[in-house]
This record gives C-alpha cells, structure tokens and sequence, in this order.
C-alpha cells in the first residue's frame, strides 16, 4: 500500500510539471439568465471559418473544447430558436493557452422551423481521442431494429446471444446507457438489448483504451449507447412504433418525454417489446476409442416468446445557477417463456443406439429496479458530482424436460421427468465523487473516489422423476466489496501535442460461500490502472493518436456460482468456482487523414476468461461446458474505416478489420498453443432519391476465429431498407434483415489427444421484414435532461 501511494504521488508530481494544455470553454445562457443546455458551439480558424473542434453545452450550459495547436480562432454558438452568436477573433500560444468565455448570452429569435428546414448530417464514424463514434440515428436499415442487432451490425463487435458481447475480438465488455453502465447479466442484458428500440440511439461509442474515470473492469472495454433525450425546448414527446414477421411476430414501441418549468424538469420514458421468432440449434459429439466411444447428434427447435419492458422516470431540481438535485428511477422486467423440441441420438459403441424425445418448457423472468441520487454543483474553478445508487434484480429460471427414451427402430424404453430451478436474488450499492478542475494555469484534472457493495444469492437444484440429484443442488452466497480511487490531468506536450494520463487504483475483497463445498472463493486483489492518450495533429486534415492502459476482467458472479442447463444426458452448462481474474494491456495506433481511420492495436492478457469451453470427463462420459482460464493470450487488430460519396445521391460507408490472436491453453494433462488470422468487413451503401426516399444497403462478413478451444466459423449477412421521410420530422421505413438468411453460428472443437470433437450450430436469427414509423410532438421551448453517469459499471458483472 505504501509503495502504490508513493507510486501515485510521483505520478502527478510529474505529470503536473510535464504537460499543458490549449483550452476553450465557458457557459451559455439566454437573456434571462437561464443555462442553454444542447446548444452548438463551434471552434473556428479566424482566418477562413475552418471548422477546429465542436461539441454541445451538457449540465448548466457549460462547454469544454481543447484545440491541439495555437492560432488565432473565434466561436459561433448555435440553437434553434436564438441568433447565431459569434465571438471576437482570440489568440492561443505558449502565453495564452486558455481562453474562458464567462457567459454567452443568447439572443431569442433565429431560424422559424416553419419557413426554414435545417439539415446537418453527422459523419458515420468519429474518431476522438480516446474513443470511436458511430453515428446510427435515422439510419435506414436500422428503423425497426433492436439495440443488439445495432450491436452485430457494429464495426470490431460480435454478438453472442448465448454467450455475451466481444470487440475487437475480446471478451470483457461493458455495455453502458446513456454513459450509465448496465449492473446485469450477459443473458439478463441480452435480453434487454434485444428488446431496445434501436429507433432510440442517437449513437454508439466503441471506447476500447478507456481512460481512467472508468471502472478498470473489462479487457475489451465499453460501449456505450447514447439514446434520444429530448434536445430541443419546450414539453416534447418522440415515439415510435413497429411491427413485423420472421418466421414468428415481432413488435416494438417507445415513448420519451421532457417538461422543463421553472426550476423544475421532469423526464421519462417507456419501452415494450415482443419477440416471437423461433431458434434452432443442432450438436454433433464423438468422445473416445473403441469400447468407450460415443457419438451423439441433438437437434433442438425453439419457440421462445419475450415480452420486454422497460422505463426510467426522473426529475432534476434547480436550487440555483450552480447546484441541482435529482433523483432518477429506471427498471426493467424481461420475461422468456419457451417451448423447445429436442431430438437426440445416441450411439455408444458397446450398447443398442438410442433415440431420446424431449419437449422441454423453460422459463426465464429477470426484474430490475436501480434508483439514483444525484448532487452536482458547479464552483467558479471546477465541478463537483456525486450519485449513490441502490440496485435490486430477481431472476428465476425453471427448465422442465419431459423425455421418452426408445431403441432406434422404434420400441419404447421408459420415460424420464427431468426438472432444474435456478433462483438469484442480488443487490448492489454504489457510491461515488468526481470532482473536475483547471488546473495548472492550462490544465484540466479529474479526481474522483468510488465504493461497491455487492451481495449475490443463488439456489439451484435439480430431481430426476422426484429424486433429488445431489451434483446439482447447491445454495451460495457470493459478497464483494471494491473501493477505487483515481486521477486524470488533461493537457498537451506541445502547441500540436495534446496528452491525456491518468491513474486508477482498486481494491476488491471477493467471498463465495457454499452450502455443499464451503468456501470457494475468498479473494482480495488490489492494482494500480495507468492510462495514457497522445493525440498529435499536424494540420487539420492529419491525427495521430496513441493510447495505452491497463484493465482488468472479474468474475461474473454466476459464472462463479453454480447452475446447470442440460442440453442431454450427457451435456450440460455449468458454472466454475475456480475461475481467476485476468489483467490485460493494450497499446493502440490511430491515425486519421480527412476522412479515413486507420487503427492498430496489440493486447497481451494472463488468465484469460473464455466462455463455452468444452470439458470431458472420461469417467462418467459428461461433457461439461464451462467458462475456463487460459494460460495467456496476444492479439493484433489492424482495422479501416471510412466514408466515401460516389455521387451526390451515393454515399459508401466501409470497414475493415484483421486479427491475429494466439492463446496458450491448458487442456487435461496437455498445454498447447492455438494461433489464427482472420478479418472482419462491415459497410453500407446509402442512395437518396427523389421526393425524400432513400434506400440502404448494410452488411458484415466475418472469416473464422478461435475463442480458447473453440473454433468458430465465418458467417454474414445482408440487410436492405427503404426510407420515406414526412412531415414534422416524421419517419416510415421499411427494412429486411438479413435477406439471404445467413446469419448463424458455427462452432468447433477438435482435441484428438482426448479423443474429444464437438460440432454446434445456432441459428438465433431469421429473415425479418419491419414496417416502423418514428415521430414527435410538443413545443420546442424546454431544456432536455441531464446526462448523469450513475451506477454503472456493476451491472456487467452479475452476468
């Protein structure tokens, strides 16, 4: 502890004499005062109005924009119902580096909606310092859609609906709303994701070097999906609505709201979502040699219905032009009820072939309810923030299986009633400051402490025809404490260098009990977390970015815990006690030039956690499929992206991206090395026709890859869609994913010095046809609601 605290200090000690920093920033306000949150505000080059940098007023109308070189520049401030403002022309250099516009009075007036349409498109991709944009709002195959097929379609994401998120090909992702990280389980947040509304993003931001405000969990970083918040004035409602077929119907609609009067704004939304499109899934398995082998075929056809619900209600009060409250209420309840058909043939080498009918009945129900403090006064020199936050989740998962047993040429064996239940009630509270201040005449530092409470329950059991089976019935209780603390100066090296570091310490004391082992796990681990950004921009058509940081992956809790989800006799999931946190670095190169992206990044992680490993056991002959640790891992991604406008009416969107990856895995009595290379395209061609149609074509092919001892085959897919825009802003679109029907998982395991070989394939997604209709209404006169960062990043690990 002694020497982390030393370490700390010498950081800053340092970083306060190396770096400074170009800084522009101030408040906006109308003529009575008020704060002008979402109002545009532009860096320009005073000598031809080049654009430099740009962002939007948030809490209090402040902004904050930090240009990389020196210059001379003026500001224009924008907002829809006020006169353009535009400053006075202002020089940055080694002497002034900070320019600080006190207050921006507004003016009322402007552009009346009603004679003037306004149009801006924001550019597919943006590449900021620390992080990748990807700009989704009122793309048309996306009309319709849920936020997890936005995430598939997402350029370095792939989507596992079994298995959770991975990018740029690891696992370890946190998925945040709104800047607010998701406390739930993959299979919980599957769920929610897929009954999300992608009509609600605005964008998806792909940060995979996350600086060091973020929570050190997840080697593969954050994403973090921004959805609609109301950014005009006055009381506004948008919705929209969508219904169509893939084999089975589907549903979807969304309602958002924001009334500001006075000192007083009160927000919400609420979403619904039904789903009822089949999936089928089929395995093939052969283990062992002569007596003892065994060869096994399932084929399984789901019917699942989801019925989705989701809704947040909040209310943010004014004490005064420098401190607001606000409490916010948001929750979910996801419930799965499905019906599955299973055939599975058995072929064991000393024993008549047998064919096993099952009809299973699986319910899955997930509720959620988080509740939100926030406390957020601005000083003349700094921000404070504070939230505390109490989050209660339930989820109950009864599997029944009903199986009749028979000879392959037909004679009847006997039956079997087969039942699991799985129960896991959990609470989580946070509690965190973040204080942001200039400093250093040019400087911006970011401090701020965090605590975690976590407690987590989770019975499971399982009888055969009323008896209890003892290897899977088991009550634990897993407890978790994390304090965290960090710093992060902001400032450049140079009039052309801007450099962001920052440092992260974190302590976790981790305790799981069980009834029938004990106890299991009783950890505590503590780290430091640096970060480094460097951005170097040359002129304005070049960038050049370098970041460094280092992260690491917990454990999920359920995976800790035990449960079991047969797929036969002889297969189940199951959990791992034994699982160990893996730590990771990673280094990444960007590079812009205008428009085009280029990426490169290189990670090296031990004890990497891999999902769906697959372990047998010669003994009884049980494959368990488990989440494991590998010895070590390496990856390499080198990715592209870039626009490109054809004609005037066709505009291109492309991405590529290769990965090299090599994992040192431990196999029973054998550790082998296990390398592969492939590459991942993504894109979009977008035509604009007359009388305000257009019409898109999107689509992603992915070569394999391997993910510990699983090899996973290439897959892709089309989607196409039509757009019709009318009045009011008003949207109607018409969409077909994935057109040839082609997206399906493929999946391998080939152990020949165990006599081991397994073969899946899931096919979760069906060709869809959707008909959707976006619009709003309400009077353009009311600020939207904050963005607060809450809660977060706890979520992701009760997966």
């Amino acid at each position: 502890m002694k020497f982390s605290l030393s370490l700390c200090l010498s950081f800053f000690f340092f970083t306060q004499i190396a770096f400074a920093q170009f800084s522009v920033s101030g408040q906006i306000t109308d003529s009575a005062g008020s704060p002008l949150d979402f109002a545009n505000v532009l860096l320009l080059n005073a000598a031809d109005s080049i654009f430099i940098d740009g962002t939007t007023t948030l809490t209090e109308g402040r902004f904050d924009l930090n240009p990389a070189a020196a210059g001379d520049y003026l500001l224009r401030v924008e907002m829809l119902g006020f006169d353009t403002y535009y400053s006075d022309v202002f020089t940055l250099n080694s002497d002034t580096a900070a320019k600080d516009f006190a207050a921006i009075i507004l003016t009322e007036g402007g552009i009346e909606l009603a004679t003037v349409n306004v149009t801006a498109e924001k550019p597919v991709f943006e590449q900021r310092i620390d992080r990748t944009v990807v700009n989704v709002e009122n793309t048309i195959t996306s009309a319709g859609l849920s936020a997890l097929e936005i995430l598939e379609r997402s350029p370095g994401v792939l989507v596992n609906r079994q298995g959770g998120i991975s990018m740029l090909g690891k696992n370890g992702v946190n998925v945040m709303i709104n800047g607010r990280l998701n406390y739930m389980p993959q299979d919980a947040l599957t769920d929610f994701l897929a009954g999300l509304s992608a009509d609600n993003i605005v964008s998806i931001e792909l940060i995979t070097t996350p600086p060091a405000e973020f929570d050190a969990e997840g080697n593969a970083g954050y994403i973090n999906i921004i959805l609609k918040n109301n950014p005009d004035d006055g009381f506004n409602v948008n919705y929209s609505l969508a219904a169509g077929y893939g084999r089975g119907a589907l549903a979807n609609g969304n309602v958002n709201f924001n009334l500001r009067k006075n000192k007083i704004n009160l927000f919400g939304g609420y979403g619904y979502s039904y789903d009822a499109r089949p999936e089928f899934s089929d395995q093939t398995r052969r283990t062992g040699l002569g007596d003892d082998f065994f060869a096994a075929y399932l084929r399984k056809d789901r019917n699942p219905v989801r019925n989705n619900q989701n809704g947040r209600l909040g209310l943010d009060y004014q004490i005064d032009d420098k401190t607001t409250v606000g409490v916010l209420v948001s929750g979910y309840i996801n419930r799965r009820d499905m019906e599955e058909e299973s055939f599975i043939s058995f072929r064991p080498a000393t024993a008549p072939d047998t064919i096993i009918t099952s009809d299973n009945i699986e319910q899955n129900y997930w509720k959620h309810l988080q509740t939100n403090l926030n406390f957020n006064r601005r000083f003349q020199n700094g921000t404070l923030n504070i939230d505390l936050d109490r989050l209660l989740c339930d989820n109950r998962n009864p599997v029944d299986y009903d199986r009749d047993f028979a000879l392959a040429d037909g004679d009847f064996l006997f039956n079997e009633q087969l039942r699991s239940r799985k129960y896991s009630p959990f609470s989580i509270n946070v509690a965190n400051a973040d204080y942001t201040f200039s400093a250093f005449k040019t400087g911006k530092l970011s401090t701020g402490v965090k605590a975690v409470l976590s407690e987590f329950e989770n019975e499971i059991s399982a009888d055969r025809d009323g008896t209890i089976l003892p290897q899977y019935t088991d009550r634990s209780d897993l407890s978790e404490k994390v304090f965290a603390a960090y710093a992060q100066l902001d400032r450049p090296l140079s009039e052309k260098i801007t450099a962001k570091v920052g440092l992260r310490y974190e302590y976790s004391d981790t305790r799981l009990l069980s009834d029938t082992e004990g106890t299991t796990v009783d950890r505590a681990f503590s780290a430091l977390f640096p970060s480094l950004f460097l951005q170097y921009r040359p002129d304005e058509t070049q960038q050049l970015n370098l970041s460094y940081s280092r992260r690491i992956n917990r454990l999920s809790f359920s995976n800790m815990a035990g449960f079991a989800v047969f797929l036969d006799p002889r297969t189940l999931f199951a959990g791992n006690a034994r699982l160990q946190p893996a730590l990771a670095d990673a280094v990444q190169v960007g590079y812009r030039f205008k428009t085009v992206n280029v990426q490169v990044q290189y990670t090296q992680e031990d004890s990497t956690i891999v999902l769906f490993q697959n372990r047998y056991d010669p003994a009884t002959g049980i494959t368990t499929i488990v989440p494991d640790n590998l010895q070590k891992s390496q990856l390499l991604t080198a990715s592209v992206a870039f626009p490109l406008r054809v004609k005037k009416w066709w505009n291109m969107r492309l991405f590529g991206q290769f990965s090299y990856t090599e994992a040192v895995t431990a196999e029973e009595n054998l550790t082998y090395t296990v390398s592969q290379a492939n590459f991942f395209l993504n894109g979009s061609q977008t035509f604009t026709l007359p009388a305000d149609y257009s019409i898109e074509l999107s689509g992603f092919y992915r070569s394999g890859n391997v993910n510990g001892n699983i090899i996973v085959r290439p897959m892709g897919v089309l989607n196409f869609g039509v757009q019709k825009k009318l009045k009011n802003n008003a949207r109607l679109s018409f969409n077909i994913s994935d057109v040839f029907n082609s997206l399906r998982a493929m999946v391998e395991t080939d152990i020949p010095a165990e006599n081991f070989f397994a073969e899946r394939q899931f096919d979760f997604s069906q060709r869809t046809f959707t008909l959707s209709y976006s619009s709003s209404f309400g009077n353009s006169k009311v600020k939207a609601a904050r963005k607060r960062d809450s809660g977060g990043e706890e979520r992701q690990r009760v997966n």
